[in-house]
């Protein structure tokens, strides 16, 4: 081979070397796969759908009914028959005084107080007989059953039956001094009663001669 074709040679191979390398560059991404076009994936195990947790719905308290206090029933009084006014039986009463009208001064003399139920059909509940001893008059000694109060005597009856009474005994002096008008009286009560008043007018005489009072009964 002649010199000038060794240097032709060695030129071409030169020139081709590189376009051979630049093919082979060129040619390695496609090699590779890296080019434009996507790759087809490969498919993997399908997941199962998520489900989303269940939150179960609240439910609101409850509220008890409230169960209004209980009234007990008020019981009205007893007052009998409705719209009627009890009836008050009255009893039918009678005061009477006996004794002295024309005594004398300084003379001890007895009296002599009735109380009588004279109804029929009513008894006299819670009676009383009240009697009231004037001025110059005092009593000797207290009487059975009765109260002194001042110049007033008391006697506490209870219940007097039908057409029944009682008599009260009242032993008396005249003060010495004592002349002219006196009045001894007397009340009866009971309950739903009248109020029944007696009377005794007397005329206190003087003294006689010597002094001496004259002693009635």
């Amino acid at each position: 081979m002649t010199p000038q074709r060794t240097r032709t040679s060695r030129l071409r191979a030169r020139t081709v070397a590189p376009l051979v390398l630049g093919a082979l560059v060129v040619a390695a991404p496609a090699a590779l796969g890296v080019t434009g076009t996507p790759q087809p994936e490969t498919p993997g195990t399908p997941q199962p759908p998520v489900t989303p947790p269940v939150t179960p719905p609240v439910t609101p308290p409850t509220t008890p009914p409230t169960t209004p206090p209980t009234t007990p029933p008020t019981t009205p009084p007893d007052t009998g028959t409705v719209g009627v006014k009890p009836v008050c039986l009255k009893p039918n009463l009678r005061v009477v005084i006996a004794g002295p009208k024309n005594p004398v001064a300084g003379q001890q003399l007895t009296i002599r107080v009735s109380f009588r139920n004279a109804s029929g059909a009513n008894v006299a509940r819670k009676s009383g007989l009240r009697v009231v001893i004037p001025s110059g008059y005092s009593l000797v000694r207290r009487p059975a059953g009765g109260t002194v109060s001042g110049s007033s005597v008391r006697f506490g009856l209870g219940t007097v039956g039908t057409k029944a009474g009682t008599t009260k005994v009242l032993v008396l002096r005249i003060d010495r001094s004592a002349a002219g008008r006196r009045a001894i009286r007397a009340y009866g009560t009971a309950q739903c009663a009248t109020r029944q008043t007696a009377t005794l007018n007397a005329r206190v005489a003087a003294l006689g001669p010597g002094g001496q009072p004259a002693v009635t009964g």
